[in-house]
């Protein structure tokens, strides 16, 4: 292994140590995170089928893929601001700009292992879902990890770029908030009754990832444009949400505001 290499998977390595230290020193928090989230999928389970009993029941496979997403989304999506601002809050932002891999490289680790717990979040969550609801998926790993993993880095990229804002305007709190219903419906609106919709993120891999655990359709099955036009998507929101936070971070080094909070 070259020099270069070892350093990134140690910087990597280092990133997912500090998550789970973080999650072993605060159980509770991830205990009552998981409790609302499960009482907010049986909220809309249950209130669902007591206003239309009908609609919920034949569209329950459906409900639960989409929640499986959405829960894995916002993870991903606030990962970048959320560590930016509790970086900031305890004074250690300058310092990850002072690291030799950069504050852009680090964040985008921090994005990568924030993905990944998303995915161990919502495959935890993701039985108790189907043995309160009753309902059987199609779980072959490798086009619901592809499937997944790219349509997350699209709308981690957007949280990158909203990390960029961050940095330069400290508290976007209410702007991050603001997003969290956008992104249900991106999930939610059917991307092939709406083509144009399939370039927004989520769009897509929700609807691909509905004929994977729904219909029951492998890799080899999925068509091959739909799954080219995530990876193009998720390369160029990746592109642009780096552009974003660079271009932010470097103002703020400008203006001589990067350690303020």
């Amino acid at each position: 292994m070259s020099p270069a290499v070892a350093d990134e998977a140690r910087l990597f390595r280092t990133l997912v140590r500090k998550e789970l230290l973080m999650a072993v020193r605060y159980p509770l928090n991830f205990v009552i995170m998981f409790g609302w989230t499960l009482l907010l999928f049986l909220g809309l389970v249950f209130g669902g089928e007591y206003a239309s009993a009908d609609a919920i029941i034949d569209s329950l496979a459906g409900v639960v893929v989409g929640f499986f997403l959405y829960t894995m989304a916002i993870r991903a999506f606030q990962s970048t601001v959320t560590t930016i601002s509790a970086e900031a809050k305890i004074g250690t932002l300058q310092q990850l700009y002072m690291t030799p891999f950069g504050m852009v490289r680090v964040l985008a680790y921090t994005g990568v292992v924030h993905v990944l717990i998303a995915f161990g979040f919502g495959f935890v969550l993701l039985p108790v879902m189907l043995v309160v609801t009753g309902q059987t998926l199609s779980l072959t790993l490798v086009p619901v990890v592809t499937v997944a993993a790219l349509g997350l880095v699209s709308i981690a990229s957007v949280g990158f770029a909203l990390g960029g804002l961050a940095i330069l305007y400290k508290n976007v709190s209410n702007l991050t908030s603001l997003l969290m219903l956008p992104m249900a419906a991106l999930i939610a609106v059917p991307a092939d009754r709406y083509p144009l919709v399939e370039f927004l993120p989520l769009t897509l891999s929700s609807h691909l990832l509905q004929r994977v655990m729904v219909d029951g359709l492998t890799m080899t099955e999925l068509p091959v444009a739909s799954l080219g036009l995530l990876v193009v998507k998720a390369v160029a929101y990746f592109a642009v949400g780096a552009w974003v936070l660079t271009k932010c971070q470097r103002r703020a080094r400008r203006l001589g505001t990067l350690g303020d909070y």
